[in-house]
């Protein structure tokens, strides 16, 4: 997993990147929860320089797609 990714929720969550396991999702990550999903969201807004959709927001529960959302790939499920 790409170290960008990791950073942004060691960050986020007040965690050392290395603390920060490949599966990390919603609520297994100290921190992680509705408030800190919002903390989230806004520091990945602030990385990648735009607004979220609500799609994108409510889809954002794990390392991988904190990834996804970083480098603009999208799911396939999303392109179809």
């Amino acid at each position: 997993m790409p170290d960008r990714a990791r950073a942004l929720m060691a960050e986020t969550f007040g965690a050392a990147p290395e603390d920060i396991p490949d599966d990390a999702g919603l609520g297994a990550v100290a921190g992680w929860d509705s408030l800190g999903h919002m903390r989230l969201v806004l520091n990945l807004e602030a990385a990648i320089g735009r607004t979220l959709t609500p799609e994108e927001v409510v889809s954002l529960d794990s390392l991988a797609d904190l990834q996804r959302l970083l480098t603009g790939k999208h799911s396939p499920s999303e392109l179809a």
